[in-house]
């Protein structure tokens, strides 16, 4: 069950739906890891093989 503030469950679902289906989260992902691999010391970009 959700929190009552996160509203009614078909809502979020809704929402969560359309985020993703816009590649949303990768992109979020995506920039992480390249700040991660930054903060590390590495490149941001891994190279291809």
């Amino acid at each position: 069950m959700l929190p009552i503030h996160f509203g009614h469950w078909r809502t979020v679902y809704d929402w969560f739906r359309e985020l993703a289906r816009r590649f949303l989260f990768q992109t979020i992902h995506d920039i992480e890891l390249m700040l991660d691999r930054e903060r590390a010391g590495r490149e941001a970009a891994r190279q291809a093989r």
